[in-house]
């Protein structure tokens, strides 16, 4: 059974959104849908890259770790969108629409997955903050 944990760090944050960005292409079908049904970013400026948050809100969260989550395969901290937002918001601050990110999120979902992933979607929808 897994333990998860919020992050209770920028570089917590910053060591779970660069595993997703390497694992992404193991794990397409999750990946894919993680980019499609995600509301709230985090936009990691120094490395252009974004994380899912209720991916990034845990400490050493990985795809094997996110699906044992999603099968309720866990123990410690709730595996939900809305108290992963809070546990992000408490250490950077609150998520807001960012049009200059709304293109830089599509060209990297583009990058990590193919183009067109992101197709379809409202782009008012997505939240954004930045990990600095």
């Amino acid at each position: 059974m897994e333990w998860l944990e919020f992050v209770a760090n920028e570089g917590d944050i910053r060591h779970s959104l660069d595993i997703f960005n390497h694992q992404a292409s193991q794990y397409q079908g999750r990946a894919c849908l993680l980019l499609r049904q995600t509301v709230y970013w985090v936009y990691d400026n120094s490395s252009g890259k974004f994380g899912p948050n209720k991916f990034v809100a845990y400490k050493n969260m990985s795809f094997n770790r996110y699906e044992n989550a999603l099968a309720g395969d866990f123990n410690g901290a709730p595996h939900d969108g809305h108290a992963a937002r809070l546990a992000i918001e408490r250490i950077l601050r609150a998520y807001r629409f960012n049009s200059d990110l709304v293109g830089q999120l599509i060209e990297w979902s583009n990058s990590l997955l193919g183009a067109g992933i992101l197709d379809g979607l409202s782009d008012d929808k997505w939240k954004f903050v930045y990990l600095r």
